[in-house]
């Protein structure tokens, strides 16, 4: 897949951001400091939060993800995340983070 830098990149027309990249210890800081930069930018009410091109995901990916819903929960943001890739969901599984109707604390589209 789209293996490389990881990172997120906001869709503020269509209230969407999306991830990419491989979510793992060695990037975790640069993509906290990515997503706190998207921060200001990001339009009032529902997120779409599109993990479809996370190539990979390890247990601090899966923390930066939890801690990720929850800003956008604890913000008012009511996300909601698609595309979840198997591998991603069965790393969160494996954490307690993932389930059938929930994934890092955000609603899973099931609509796609």
């Amino acid at each position: 897949g789209m293996s490389g830098p990881a990172g997120a990149v906001l869709d503020a027309a269509q209230a969407r951001l999306r991830l990419h990249g491989d979510w793992v210890a060695a990037e975790a800081e640069a993509l906290r400091a990515q997503v706190v930069g998207l921060w200001a930018a990001l339009p009032a009410g529902r997120i779409v939060v599109d993990a479809r091109a996370i190539a990979d995901i390890d247990g601090a990916g899966v923390q930066l993800l939890v801690a990720l819903g929850q800003a956008l929960l604890a913000t008012g943001h009511d996300p909601v995340v698609e595309g979840v890739p198997a591998r991603v969901r069965r790393t969160a599984a494996a954490l307690g983070a993932c389930d059938d109707l929930r994934c890092c604390g955000m609603v899973i589209d099931a609509s796609e």
